[in-house]
This record gives C-alpha cells, structure tokens and sequence, in this order.
C-alpha cells in the first residue's frame, strides 16, 4: 500500500519512474488560499534539497498530487520533503510551509545499465516551455483586459494600467519597482526568459550534464538547509523534525553519529533562558522555589504506570531527550554509534552490555545569582552568554566544549553496564569497588558514578519541578524506616 503509513509517506520502489500518484493533503490550505504551492524534496542520503517537478494541485481533493519520477526515486532509503506556500505576487517570497514528511523509497533489483534516469534537464526544457506558455496566458490575459478597460468607462484607467502591468511591467510607461506585483511577473518578462533558455540550449545535451548536476548540488547550502529545518521548529514537532533532519543528512549509512549530534544540537538553540528562584536559607525554610523567565508557566508532573503526566518541557529543544548506544575512544572521547528512532549504520539495542544506554540532552550553559533574599538557578540555550559557563559535563578534558551532554540511562548491575532488564546493584557496591568493577570491564577510561551525575539530578530537580526535596511530587516510600521496633537490649552510659 502507497501513500501515508504511520506517519510516512511511501511512494514506491528504487527505480521506478511516473509509476504512482501520491496525493499529500493541503492541510494548511485555507491559510494560505491564494498562494501557490510546491514541493521541497530531500532524496535519502542527499545533503541537499530540490523541487520537485511532477507536482500538481487538486484544488477539488485539496491535495497535492505528485508523481515521482526517475530522478526522485533513484535511491532507495528515508528521505523527507515539505509543502512550500509562495506569495501569490511574486511567486518567490515563502509565506508558509507544511511539516516535514518522512519519506521512504523501498529497495528493489532493477537494471542499472539500461534504466534510464530522467535528466533533471528535461524538467528543466519543461519549465522553460511552461514559462513560455504562461507568458502567453499573461499576454491573453492583458488583452482580456484591456478589452474590458475598453468597454467600461468607469475603470478604464485602472484596467489600463493592469494591462500595462501584467503585459510590459509598465504603468504610465514607466518600469514597475520590485513592490509592484507587476516586476517580473509579467508577459515581457516570462516572454524574454523563456527566449533566453531556448537560446541557451545547446545541440548536445551531454554538454550540460556537468551544469546540471552543479545546480542540482547547489540548490542549498548546508546552513541554508539546516536553517530550513530549524525553520519549521514548534513545540509540538521537535522530534518529527529532529528525526528528519537526521535521515536527510546521511545517518542511514553511518556507524558514529557524533558529528551530525553536534551540528543538529548547536543549530537547534533558539534563545531559551529560564530559571528557578529559591529564598534565602536564613530567612525561610520553604523548599518550594519560583520559576523565572522562559521557565515560568511551564509544568512537568511525574507519569504513572498507567498514565503519563503533562510535561511542557518534552519538545523544548534544550530538555528534550533521545536515548543512544555511546563509547568512550582512546582519548577519553564520546562517540555516538546509534540513536534510538533514527535510522544508521548500528541498530539501536537495549540489552548488550558492550554497548551502554546513555541519554542525549542539548548541552546548557548555566548560571547561579545569589542575593540577600535568595538564589536564582539559570539555564540557558545561548553559548558563551554574558555570565554562564557550560555544563561540566559538556567540557572535555582538554577543555573542548561540546553541544549536548550524555547521562547514563540506567543503574548498573551484575554487569556493571547501564543496559535495560537488569536489577540494580546497590547492597554491596561502595563507591571505590564500583571505579575498580567498571574499569575492569571496559578500561580506565570509564567509571560507574560521576559528582556530574548528581549536580544533573539535583539541576533537573530544581528547573522542572521548582523544588529541592521533591516533597509532595514523588514522595516514594516514606514509611518504610518508620515502622515501630520493640527494643531488645537497652543502652548504657550513652549521652
């Protein structure tokens, strides 16, 4: 079945060619009714992004239809792609988009010597012969009205100077400026753009294959295509898009995702700065804080077995989370070998020891105000702001600063992994035997408890949940150690 399936949509198999039509739903339609619409493509393994040519609009279905030809469906894998709403004046200026859709194109066996690939060239001639055509509507269109200019007195002037606009770019024989919804978008201009194509054409097509493909790698650059991706950024699709924007940058093939996780984690901050105030110790006992600035109003409450609790900070870039495979290299460095959800050269596993679960989060830069009524914790998205310093554990040793920061996930075991299923150690464990149980089963490099650790609780604590003892949030088992013993020998001489 082709179209949308759990939220991707599916058209085809490598190397098929104008084999399907596949309708994608303009659900953003009627904010934009004017505006034209197109489709961004980014084919699996692209870095870069194109439009698509065989698009149409069923404006009775209120879809988009689009069949996907040779050039989109050349590579197997997950790509993703974006309805574009244009201005309707000038056709350039972007004034809407859709969410980015996730896309795959199935593997299949097909002839790669004798299948033949449409050159994006052909759609090429065929825009150019589609701007010669609509010049000619243009040009229909002026004398339409200057017909009716003719014949209505009362707007004869101002369907004159439409005419003017919409067949030279002119009014009162002056040049239009680029306001004017007349500049560029007139039946001179298409008339002579068109002209100029065809003339540049040449006899041997071979001739532009070097062109075509430079323009076909040049439609973006890498920061102009991740500012498209951030671009569509909201509150409640940053995993929808974090995941895109993963897929359209080569993941599926590779074995260390690190690289893409510090670009992806330094382009997604966008100016979060919140906090918690605390009161002076001296003056209130209260452990009950307020929270400041982006961080006031927002609300994290614990989950259930049976029902997760609200939690406004999940899709916030600098608090949202996704679980990874990670080691530590020869010289101490992490290295992200997969990430739960996204696609890559290693899949994603729970349960293996050699392969610890570790938890990826933005990097903050943080900052603590003290003041004779109390004290405020900071976190913020902005690097190097005036004031803060990273997250210790986003620093390494060599005083790198890094774009996010990794926690293990779980409590280590018999196996003295952080790996799903297995119970937690905790009766004779001390905190010098747990250095040397984990050194010897991975190497010097690591170790099973870190002050990061718990500064990262205590701060996690304090940010979501405004409070430095959680009392009243999750109070956990508070009667345990409080059940009444009968004294089976008294004391003496004590004090």
């Amino acid at each position: 079945m082709f179209g949308f399936h759990n939220g991707t949509i599916r058209i085809g198999f490598e190397g098929e060619q104008n084999a399907r039509e596949i309708a994608i739903p303009l659900i953003d339609r009627t904010k934009w009714p004017e505006a034209f619409v197109s489709l961004l493509v980014l084919r699996p393994g692209d870095a870069q992004p194109y439009f698509a040519a065989n698009v149409t609009e069923d404006t009775a279905a209120d879809a988009l239809i689009w069949t996907p030809d040779g050039y989109d469906m050349q590579k197997a894998g997950y790509g993703s792609a974006v309805v574009i709403y244009t201005d309707e004046a000038d056709g350039k200026t972007v004034v809407g988009k859709s969410s980015a859709y996730s896309v795959l194109i199935g593997d299949s066996i097909h002839d790669t010597g004798e299948a033949e690939i449409p050159d994006p060239y052909e759609s090429w001639v065929a825009a150019v012969t589609a701007s010669a055509l609509q010049a000619r509507e243009y040009a229909a269109a002026a004398q339409t009205a200057q017909t009716v200019a003719e014949s209505a007195q009362t707007a004869a002037v101002e369907q004159a100077l439409k005419s003017e606009g919409f067949a030279v770019g002119k009014q009162s024989g002056t040049e239009v400026g680029s306001g004017s919804p007349y500049y560029e978008n007139n039946a001179k201009y298409y008339a002579e753009q068109a002209q100029e194509a065809l003339e540049s054409i040449p006899q041997d097509y071979s001739e532009l294959s070097e062109d075509v493909n430079a323009l076909k790698n040049a439609v973006y650059t890498k920061t102009e295509s991740d500012a498209i991706f951030v671009s569509l950024l909201t509150k409640d699709n940053y995993r929808q898009v974090r995941n895109a924007w993963f897929n359209a940058n080569g993941c599926a093939v590779m074995t260390d995702l690190t690289d893409l996780c510090e670009r992806w984690y330094r382009i997604s901050r966008l100016g979060w700065k919140g906090g918690t105030r605390f009161s002076n110790p001296a003056q209130s006992t209260s452990s009950t804080g307020t929270k400041v600035g982006n961080n006031a109003g927002l609300v994290c409450e614990p989950s259930t077995n049976a029902a997760a609790g609200r939690d406004d900070y999940a899709d916030l870039p600098l608090f949202a989370v996704m679980d990874c495979n990670w080691s530590l290299d020869a010289n101490g460095k992490r290295h992200i070998t997969a990430i739960e959800g996204i696609i890559s050269g290693n899949a994603f596993e729970k349960g293996n020891w050699q392969r610890p679960v570790g938890v990826l989060q933005m990097a903050p830069w943080l900052k603590y105000e003290n003041s004779e009524q109390g004290y405020t914790e900071w976190m913020t998205d902005q690097e190097q702001a005036i004031g803060f310093y990273p997250a210790p554990e986003a620093v390494d040793l060599d005083g790198t600063v890094h774009s996010f920061v990794l926690h293990s996930k779980y409590g280590f075991g018999d196996d003295y992994s952080s790996i799903s299923g297995v119970p937690i150690r905790v009766w004779d464990v001390s905190h010098n035997g747990q250095i040397t149980a984990v050194r010897n089963k991975f190497n010097d490099l690591y170790c099973g408890r870190t002050s990061a650790d718990d500064a990262w609780m205590k701060l996690m604590t304090h940010i979501k949940y405004a409070s430095l003892t959680l009392d009243g949030i999750m109070n956990g088992c508070c009667s345990y150690y409080n059940n009444n013993k009968k004294i089976a020998y008294a004391e003496t001489g004590v004090r």
